[in-house]
């Protein structure tokens, strides 16, 4: 969901049980409410949200325990929203075996 027109987060908005990478990064968000990310969240890229940090974001409580949050990078997977995995039953990662393009230099984007 980078890249798109939004500056308002709903409470529940991303509480999926399997949703686990969301990428939020060159939006108009201004502030994520407690309770719009799942469990299951392991990383938010806020990266370019109109001031609106991961500090901003930890202070609100809007990370469940154990989730990341990077605003100084975005990573160019294929999907904005998704949960990676190989098979059922088996680690989850994010890494060039679910997307070559992740495996290379031009990954990260520092808005330079």
């Amino acid at each position: 969901m980078p890249n798109n027109a939004i500056s308002k987060i709903e409470v529940g908005a991303f509480d999926l049980p399997r949703l686990e990478y969301v990428s939020l990064a060159a939006n108009m968000i201004r502030s994520v409410p407690a309770g719009a990310f799942g469990a299951a969240l392991d990383t938010v890229w806020l990266t370019d949200n109109a001031n609106f940090t991961c500090r901003a974001m930890e202070r609100g409580s809007a990370l469940p325990s154990g989730a990341s949050c990077v605003d100084d990078s975005v990573c160019g997977a294929k999907t904005g929203v998704t949960w990676l995995g190989a098979a059922p039953h088996t680690e989850k990662t994010c890494g060039a075996a679910w997307d070559p393009a992740l495996g290379t230099a031009e990954c990260l984007w520092d808005g330079g």
